[in-house]
């Protein structure tokens, strides 16, 4: 179902945190939270800081990825087509896997790996998976999510949300079973780069790693996305559902909540070309964006199109064609009076 178009125009960012599989008794060895090929470098996993607990059923388009046999979440997502869900490249995993989508499972069929994803230390660069599900989703009420193609927005200090279902704070040892979000706002990528040093290898991540395929987003608050998030949305929030527009992917960051610290995420208008393709390939058609309508290929006529024809196409008759009638023909019939209406 398309969006109504005209709102399309709203930008939603939704923000979403990094994740990787780690057993419950892992120790961390860092701080720095990302890649899924860097298990020994992550803390683990964890839930959106600082948030409070979602309208599940207003998020329908969200998407637990779940591993078996007990079906714990590992990573986020979200729905943008009936049998497409987009989520984190470094959410990859070499077995069999479900996304819970409202209250539903579906069983992972195939995963898509963005061409060109490059795993930079704990900076991945293209940080983006499709996973096709083995069926559709019919019953979610068609609630997909609208991705962003407008290269310049959002701009810096736009509201964002973000929705995950990590741990509560960075030392437990459990997800969430329940829906979070939180409200952040978006900055520069300059601002990003320029974090507090702490130790050289984190300090060089920021400065260094942060491109133009990522956006940053962040809170003056004890706020923020962390690990359990990944692969989840970074959006700017509509008046509802429809009117989200997802802007990033959560991929990584330090620590969670750590001041000055923002958290990295795959910035969706970067990607959504790819996106198009792969859904074409697999099934014809578009994903829905809110892309403006294109302008006309060509300047609108100003002018007649053909000249006026300079005279008239026929001469006017000189006089009538016989003489008017001098006397009536018969005389005027008497008037017919109506009665009165009776009192």
């Amino acid at each position: 179902m398309m969006k109504q178009s005209i709102l399309r125009q709203l930008f939603v960012l939704l923000l979403g945190a990094t994740s990787i599989l780690a057993a419950a008794d892992e120790q961390p060895s860092s701080s720095l939270r990302g890649g899924r090929d860097l298990q020994d470098r992550l803390i683990p996993e964890a839930r959106i800081i600082g948030g409070y607990f979602a309208q599940t059923r207003r998020y329908r388009y969200f998407a637990s990825l779940q591993r078996p046999p007990y079906f714990s979440h590992f990573c986020g997502g979200t729905l943008i087509t009936p049998t497409l869900v987009l989520t984190a490249a470094h959410c990859h995993k070499d077995y069999e896997y479900f996304a819970e989508i409202d209250g539903r499972r579906y069983l992972m069929k195939e995963q898509i790996l963005h061409p060109d994803f490059e795993r930079v230390g704990v900076a991945p660069n293209n940080d983006a998976m499709l996973v096709v599900l083995a069926e559709p989703v019919v019953d979610n009420g068609n609630n997909f999510m609208m991705l962003n193609a407008m290269p310049d927005f959002p701009s810096p200090y736009t509201p964002v949300t973000a929705i995950g279902r990590g741990y509560t704070n960075p030392q437990a040892k459990s997800v969430s079973p329940t829906l979070m979000e939180v409200g952040l706002h978006t900055i520069t990528n300059e601002e990003c780069k320029q974090a507090p040093y702490v130790d050289y290898s984190v300090w060089t991540h920021y400065r260094d790693m942060v491109t133009d395929k990522m956006i940053c987003a962040t809170s003056n608050e004890y706020k923020d996305t962390c690990n359990g998030d990944s692969g989840g949305p970074l959006f700017v929030r509509g008046e509802n559902a429809d009117l989200d527009v997802q802007v990033g992917i959560v991929s990584w960051g330090f620590r969670c909540a750590s001041p000055g610290y923002s958290g990295v995420y795959t910035k969706v208008s970067e990607i959504t070309g790819w996106i198009n393709d792969e859904v074409t390939r697999l099934a014809g058609g578009n994903v829905q964006t809110n892309e403006p309508t294109k302008a006309p290929s060509g300047k609108p006529t100003y002018e007649i199109t053909s000249p006026p024809s300079p005279n008239p196409t026929h001469e006017p008759s000189p006089e009538p064609t016989s003489p008017p009638t001098s006397q009536p023909t018969s005389p005027p019939s008497t008037p017919t009076i109506s009665p009165r209406p009776t009192s």
